[in-house]
């Protein structure tokens, strides 16, 4: 008996030994924030070669070769499926991301793991699979070099992603000659319509980018557990895509129902989790949060708006804390985020509330901070807001040199006249005032520039006019500002460029085709 159990005992203790301890669990991967500005958290390694795909070696010199557990994932069923259908194939995959994301030299884009470069699959001159190619631009028919464009394999490839059940895609990018040399081919092998016509809206040739002859260039939409985290979508959403909106909504009401938990920093980080998501379901209890106690809680409230561009769901706490807030502090948090508002998208309906914020403090007689006055002169300024210029004008004489600048600066780029800080300058404004406050913008704008820069604005003159209004477009700032605004009043032309060279180069452009000649400003003289 005894024999028996230490036999058994034995085989336990082996039996304990010899198990195999549990497989440790990888954290997931989260795509944050969008494909051009955005970071990579737990990316995943792809291998550098298997027996269906191999890492470009340019791509590994430089360590771009971290995606999402998804986009690693989809890389390599694809290529396995391509090579069931054509044996012998190997998909060569170049850039992804870097380990944490961020920029890349190579790309706008490739920022948070969602991005993959892929070389196209190519035969040579013989009709022979070549194992092995490069960057090389393909030409309409399909040829570059000795190469040419594999149409049956990288049909198989495209359908392979459009048809894989865990990753949806969003694009393909490709010249157009190719896609067409696609669907040509898909339509001769008498592919699923379904299939087509996805592969239509997935396949597209970029129009401020690269044409993309070379490679594709796939980008997968972001999946649930990242959409919960803050990874975000560009447009378009195509229609067969789920873009989690009820998740993200459901997720948004539990969080919110923390925004008035007891501990501030939980409030907070639902707050921002709220806003990284972009869940705008959640702006009316954001608007509630405005009025919390905690500073730090109606601080993360207000950013939140701004960050869902929802500023004017709040504007009447927002005017009521720039008229009297409970601290001078949150004041000029407030007028802070109104100004950034105003920098960033200055046409938008959240401009207005911006505005009405930035009349509020310019009004108030007194205890106003100088820096929250000096925000709403500039942010004035930037709204080009012709309603703000008698209260900018006593702003003139105001004790503080920055409120001064700032308010001579928005003054001049509203009306384009140019008036000194200090008494000297207040009076001036006045006399200029009580001749002009019944007048507009327009006009104000007009009067500068012929009393200043000798320009006559008549419809005699109006074309010599318009070529000295050109020329002063390279010079930059106020100057170049206005005179883009008189050109676009009586013209409709309005070049968007980012710098004044550029901007003057496509208005030198618009004048050669004939733009002064085809003006109806005669017509707009007549009811100056």
């Amino acid at each position: 008996m005894m024999r028996w159990v230490l036999a058994v005992g034995c085989c336990l203790c082996v039996a304990q030994t010899s198990a195999k301890p549990p497989k440790r669990q990888k954290a997931p991967s989260f795509s944050i924030g969008t494909p051009g500005r955005g970071h990579l958290v737990n990316g995943r390694r792809m291998r550098f070669k298997s027996r269906y795909h191999k890492l470009y070696p340019p791509t590994i010199k430089r360590g771009f070769y971290y995606g999402t557990t998804e986009a690693v994932g989809l890389m390599r069923r694809v290529a396995r499926r391509v090579a069931r259908k054509h044996p012998g194939s190997i998909l060569q995959v170049a850039n992804l991301s870097r380990k944490g994301g961020g920029n890349i030299p190579q790309s706008v884009t490739h920022n948070s793991g969602r991005d993959v470069d892929l070389l196209f699959y190519a035969t040579t001159e013989d009709g022979k699979y070549a194992h092995e190619t490069d960057f090389v631009s393909y030409d309409s028919a399909g040829r570059a070099g000795d190469w040419r464009f594999d149409v049956a394999r990288n049909w198989a490839l495209v359908r392979a992603v459009l048809t894989d059940r865990k990753v949806q895609v969003q694009w393909m990018l490709v010249a157009r000659p190719l896609k067409r040399m696609l669907l040509k081919y898909a339509r001769k092998t008498k592919q699923p319509k379904w299939l087509i016509a996805r592969a239509s809206d997935v396949l597209r040739q970029p129009s401020r980018s690269s044409r993309h002859a070379d490679h594709f260039h796939l980008r997968v939409y972001c999946a649930l557990h990242e959409r919960l985290k803050g990874c975000l979508d560009t447009q378009p959403t195509h229609g067969w895509i789920n873009d989690f909106e009820h998740e993200v909504a459901a997720h948004a009401k539990t969080l919110a129902a923390d925004f008035e938990h007891a501990d501030a920093a939980r409030a907070v980080t639902a707050i921002q989790d709220v806003a990284a998501m972009r869940a705008t379901s959640a702006v009316p209890a954001l608007v509630r949060a405005l009025a919390d106690k905690r500073p730090k809680v109606r601080g993360a409230a207000l950013d939140a708006l701004v960050t869902l561009r929802a500023v004017d769901s709040a504007v009447e706490p927002l005017v009521q804390a720039a008229r009297k807030a409970a601290s001078p502090a949150w004041r000029t948090r407030v007028v802070r985020a109104m100004h950034k508002v105003a920098m960033r998208a200055p046409k938008s309906d959240a401009a207005e509330s911006a505005r009405q914020v930035f009349h509020a403090v310019l009004d108030a007689d007194s205890g106003v901070e100088p820096v929250a006055r000096t925000l709403a002169a500039r942010g004035c300024g930037k709204l080009l807001d012709a309603g703000a210029v008698p209260l900018l004008g006593p702003c003139l004489s105001h004790v503080d040199e920055d409120v001064q600048a700032a308010a001579a600066a928005a003054l001049e780029r509203i009306t384009a006249h140019r008036f000194d800080t200090g008494k000297a300058g207040a009076a001036a404004f006045g006399q200029w005032w009580a001749q002009n406050k019944g007048s507009e913008r327009i006009p104000w704008v007009m009067s500068a520039f012929e009393a200043g820069n000798g320009i006559r604005l008549t419809p005699k003159t109006w074309r010599k006019a318009v070529r000295k209004l050109v020329s002063l477009v390279r010079k930059g700032g106020r100057i170049s500002a206005n005179a883009r605004a008189l050109i676009a009043h009586f013209t409709g032309y309005r070049a968007h460029r980012r710098n004044p060279r550029a901007m003057h180069r496509a208005y030198r452009r618009w004048l050669r085709r004939g733009g002064a000649r085809k003006t109806p400003a005669a017509q707009l003289f007549a009811t100056r």
